[in-house]
């Protein structure tokens, strides 16, 4: 029970890591379309 314990947090620490460099990911890429860098105006139409 223990080692299943052991799998489980160290899962959660990577979820949260992964969630958390998402999230930094999604805010340089508002502050670049925010700014200019990108041109977000070329929306591809289904």
């Amino acid at each position: 029970m223990d080692q299943e314990n052991s799998k489980i947090n160290e899962l959660l620490k990577i979820t949260q890591s992964s969630i958390e460099a998402l999230e930094n990911y999604r805010q340089a890429l508002i502050t670049a379309a925010v700014t200019g860098k990108i041109d977000v105006r070329k929306v591809v139409e289904p």
